[in-house]
């Protein structure tokens, strides 16, 4: 049994960050998941892919859906991105093909030092995170010119600075193991940067203003013994073919 119903755009968050919210809202245990998104991040979820994976329409942006529903008695919760990609299909009409395209990245590398990282003791379900899509760090914080980001894996740290810069970060780094997190950014530059609704497009080749300005971001990635490289690679797209804006009936 599963409700699928278009929802209202987020309040706009508390506090003077000056940052914006994602509005991804998520709830899973053994009996029930919940969520609040947009159809991106619904996308993201189901097909366990980054933003910038996904091609298709800008309403996949804005337009919101809250979705309830039981999971079956026995079902592992692994098995919960299949169940939403055969929601979304049953219930929006959701086609998807997979394309390998070539486009623009940065690579998140080791430097020359070696990783300079914290090990995590964090036990806090990733679930809770404000994140979407695969790879999320436990708990993603900002605090003025202050990120940590707390039970991060590396592609997680890389998954959140995509959201600051004009195209993905790719962690090539080879290390595993989830790790707590700080980068010190100004907070003038956090907040110009971040950019939660980043196009399903694929961006230009060339660095934008924006990315060229975000020196402070590269040197905060530096102090991690960690460095990011401009390259071409060949990313695994998920195109939406076709989706509706309102739901089947519940």
């Amino acid at each position: 049994m599963a409700s699928v119903k278009r929802a209202d755009a987020p309040a706009a968050p508390a506090g003077g960050s000056g940052l914006k919210s994602t509005g991804f809202r998520a709830n899973t245990d053994p009996a029930r998941v919940s969520y609040s998104a947009t159809l991106q991040q619904l996308l993201m979820r189901a097909y366990q892919v980054r933003i910038d994976q996904i091609s298709g329409p800008q309403w996949l942006q804005t337009e919101r859906y809250n979705i309830a529903a039981k999971v079956p008695e026995g079902a592992p919760l692994e098995q919960i991105p299949e169940m939403l990609q055969n929601l979304l299909a049953a219930r929006l009409g959701v086609a998807v093909h997979w394309e390998d395209r070539l486009r623009p990245v940065y690579v998140l590398t080791v430097g020359k030092t070696g990783a300079h990282l914290k090990d995590s003791q964090s036990t806090v379900d990733p679930v809770a995170a404000d994140m979407g899509g695969p790879e999320r760090p436990a708990r993603l914080s900002f605090s003025g010119g202050h990120m940590e980001l707390t039970g991060a894996t590396l592609g997680g740290l890389a998954n959140v600075l995509t959201r600051f810069l004009d195209r993905p970060v790719v962690d090539m780094t080879g290390i595993s193991g989830k790790f707590d997190i700080s980068l010190d950014i100004p907070a003038e530059e956090m907040a110009g940067l971040l950019n939660t609704t980043r196009s399903t497009q694929a961006p230009d080749s060339a660095p934008t203003p924006e990315a060229q300005a975000a020196g402070s971001l590269f040197i905060a990635v530096a102090r991690l013994g960690l460095g990011l490289k401009a390259e071409t690679r060949p990313t695994r797209q998920l195109v939406v073919d076709k989706a509706s804006r309102v739901p089947t009936e519940n």
